[in-house]
């Protein structure tokens, strides 16, 4: 019995394939198999444990950094353990690296490209997650994820966009919550000709301040009616109102606005115009 074992064995253990002088054997590829699946199944474990975990003194980004960084350092040392498993001699794995750099030269530019971009994007920390951006197909959206090669946006609509990490470094971004999170919003409205504009004013201030809608009302961050322009057929004017578009806040946005602005100017008895043109007609002589 033994040896019949020991035949099975040595016939498993028997390179069936040469690479140059490195020999794989049958055994190697079970090894490395079960290497490969298990530590790449510990990174991913590793990485959503990480990412699931609350800590006061962890931000949201730093635990995307770490859960990355661990998750490659992870990936890392399975792929030499895996190597070692099925029998090459790490020391002259040059001629590999000799390959994969030929490999970069001809077509991985973008992917290497994006793995850099990724790193520099968490420890720059210009686009965190949790961060309310635009990007340049004007799509705006929260960032929920920053992977080593492309990171993941969220639009109002809950479609899931994937942006590759290049992008953020060569293009302009717009993030509107880089610094703080208020951000300032501008409902227009017009009213018609020969209103008095100190009412006007007045009117929609009194409304929106006594309303249930959310915004920041702090006094540093007051409500404002400007008037904007001498319209074609309206007194053009907009409200300056600042909401708050962190996480966990529900702001009001313009829409919510508008339906207020209408109903008091409505009750105040001040005119919304419609668009007027006077045609006028000669005879001829």
């Amino acid at each position: 019995m033994f040896e019949f074992l020991q035949t099975v064995f040595d016939y498993l253990n028997y390179p069936f394939v040469s690479i140059g002088e490195i020999g794989i054997s049958a055994l190697g590829l079970v090894k490395f198999a079960v290497v490969f699946w298990v530590g790449f199944y510990l990174g991913a474990l590793f990485r959503r444990r990480i990412n699931r975990i609350e800590i006061k003194t962890l931000s949201g980004e730093n635990r995307a950094i770490l859960a990355n960084l661990g998750y490659y350092a992870i990936a890392i040392g399975t792929i030499i353990v895996g190597l070692t498993a099925l029998g090459i001699n790490l020391s002259s794995l040059a001629v590999i690296a000799g390959a994969v750099s030929v490999g970069v030269g001809f077509g991985l530019q973008n992917i290497v490209s994006n793995f850099i971009s990724g790193i520099i994007l968490m420890f720059e920390k210009t686009i965190r997650v949790g961060d309310l951006i635009e990007l340049p197909s004007r799509d705006r959206g929260r960032v929920t994820r920053i992977n080593m090669r492309s990171t993941i946006v969220t639009t109002a609509n809950n479609i899931d966009i994937i942006v590759p990490n290049q992008t953020f470094i060569t293009q302009n971004i717009i993030n509107l919550t880089l610094s703080d999170n208020i951000q300032r919003i501008s409902v227009p409205f017009g009213v018609a000709y020969g209103s008095d504009i100190d009412r006007v004013k007045r009117t929609v201030l009194d409304r929106v301040t006594a309303s249930a809608l959310v915004f920041v009302r702090d006094p540093k961050y007051a409500l404002s009616v400007r008037l904007t322009a001498l319209g074609a057929s309206s007194l053009d004017f907009v409200l300056v109102v600042y909401i708050s578009v962190g996480i966990g806040d529900t702001p009001s946005y313009e829409y919510d606005f508008l339906p207020l602005i209408y109903d008091a100017l409505n009750e105040a008895k001040i005119a919304i115009p419609y668009p007027q043109l006077d045609v006028h007609f000669q005879h001829a002589s």
